[in-house]
């Protein structure tokens, strides 16, 4: 899920025009080599991602959920668009310097949103139209999980039937039933 999350920067990456990629006089990576790379890395997980929510629908995979507390998390796509896409779009990639020095700092923010479990920022639920919810299902043992949704709200003492993406990560489908 997280590596899906960065699928809009490597589609910009894509139609960034990128010479090629050398290491003292030797070209590591030619500008074809490198849109292929980037339409990979931007398609393959997020494909990955929406085949496991096809195959939870399928397995009928559906867990009830009730908020005991609801938390609205739609500005964490703000901060992950300023933080994490933009200072990556603007560094220049033109030797195997400045592309190990991103691929190092894409790392280092794939585990930090991963460790803190916001693997759930995605763009293409944002243009979906779903927002992010942390729920607390148990007061007493504080577990939350987070579930996407269409909804404006969710008050305390909500129902949802939401498909399970991962242990932690539900999202509900729309009023037809369908996501």
């Amino acid at each position: 899920m997280v590596l899906s999350s960065f699928s809009p920067l490597f589609l910009l990456w894509a139609m960034q025009r990128v010479g090629p990629i050398t290491y003292l006089d030797y070209t590591i990576m030619t500008s074809k080599q490198w849109l292929i790379t980037c339409l990979i890395l931007a398609t393959v997980p997020t494909a990955v991602l929406f085949l496991r929510y096809r195959i939870a629908k399928r397995n009928n995979d559906r867990v009830e959920l009730v908020a005991v507390r609801s938390d609205d998390h739609s500005e964490h796509l703000l901060t992950y668009l300023v933080a994490n896409l933009l200072p990556f779009y603007s560094s220049p990639i033109n030797s195997i310097r400045s592309l190990a020095t991103v691929i190092c700092a894409i790392a280092f923010v794939v585990f930090i949103m991963w460790r803190m479990n916001l693997h759930y920022i995605n763009l293409f639920f944002a243009f979906m139209g779903y927002k992010a919810y942390t729920i607390t299902l148990n007061e007493a043992d504080g577990r939350k999980v987070i579930l996407l949704s269409k909804r404006n709200y969710i008050t305390t003492g909500t129902s949802v039937r939401g498909i399970r993406l991962s242990n932690t990560v539900f999202i509900e489908p729309n009023n037809h039933g369908e996501v």
